[in-house]
């Protein structure tokens, strides 16, 4: 996951007494402290116990973002990767990176911020517009939902579609307006960045500010029904709605991506064909302000 910009990032420029925490990026006192006295080696074996090698260099702030991950994911009843290692990336902006062959996550070691958990908080919080979350776990949100994807794109056409199917994802582009509104800039790079935003919004916007569960945890994307008919019969009744609703259709085509139907997206998919009009968008709604809260999903 690229980051749009990076403040605050050597760990010795801030003295202590500023790091304050922010909870409108879900920051509580109790994971600080928590950050503070963790045990590396303990929740590296408590991973490894459930089959998840980590690899985090003694690095107290990514063993306990990893750890929580984890425990969230599973309470989603989402895949985890099989791996992360707290290792450098050769691009400084690249925070983390995700391995579809390997099924692995790396953070970036060269990212200082990551070593000091407020350090951390401030960065997610600079990315206001380039992510659709300044969550203080998004980066490792963003990249357990690329495996999650990916899993599920298997789940659904069986490894060796899937990869194809990854593979076209990745040099394919969601509309860039309803990328950019709906879940930021970054979102525009391909669909496989586009649909691991979309499920990190989803995660962090369902989480309190003391990294509890708003509402139960799912990520609610239209039930796939299995059909030769790639338009009625794969999305049920909901599909009637998918020319009268911009925001019906685009739920429609999140849930495609999400399941790897490639052959729905490229015959009817919302936003594949071309650019969408704001004005036309606007005219589904009375006032912008409506317009406005919708967008926010």
């Amino acid at each position: 996951m690229k980051i749009g910009s990076i403040q605050n990032n050597h760990v010795n420029s801030i003295k202590s007494k500023k790091h304050r925490v922010s909870f409108r990026s879900g920051l509580p006192n109790s994971f600080v402290e928590y950050v503070k006295h963790a045990d590396v080696n303990k929740i590296t074996t408590k991973l490894a116990n459930i089959g998840f090698l980590g690899d985090f260099k003694g690095c107290k702030t990514v063993a306990a973002c990893t750890e929580k991950t984890v425990e969230i994911f599973k309470k989603y009843n989402l895949p985890i990767p099989k791996s992360l290692t707290f290792e450098p990336i050769q691009d400084i902006d690249t925070a983390g990176s995700y391995c579809s062959i390997l099924k692995h996550v790396t953070i970036n070691s060269d990212i200082k911020n990551f070593y000091d958990i407020n350090l951390l908080n401030k960065m997610e919080e600079n990315q206001k517009g380039f992510h659709p979350t300044k969550h203080f776990l998004a980066t490792f949100i963003h990249e357990f939902s690329h495996n999650a994807h990916y899993e599920n794109i298997i789940k659904n056409h069986g490894l060796e579609k899937a990869n194809a199917i990854w593979d076209e994802f990745r040099n394919r582009k969601i509309t860039a307006f309803w990328a950019k509104f709906y879940n930021g800039n970054y979102a525009k790079k391909n669909m496989l960045e586009y649909m691991s935003e979309t499920i990190t919004k989803k995660i962090a916007g369902n989480l309190d500010e003391n990294l509890n569960f708003i509402n139960y945890p799912k990520l609610g994307f239209v039930k796939r029904i299995k059909s030769n008919d790639f338009r009625y019969d794969m999305y049920g009744d909901r599909y009637t709605l998918y020319d009268k609703n911009i925001f019906e259709a685009m739920k429609i085509t999140d849930s495609a991506i999400w399941n790897g139907d490639i052959e729905f997206l490229y015959r009817d998919g919302f936003g594949i064909k071309g650019q969408i009009n704001f004005k036309e968008i606007n005219s589904y709604f009375n006032t912008a302000k409506q317009f406005k809260e919708l967008l926010k999903g």
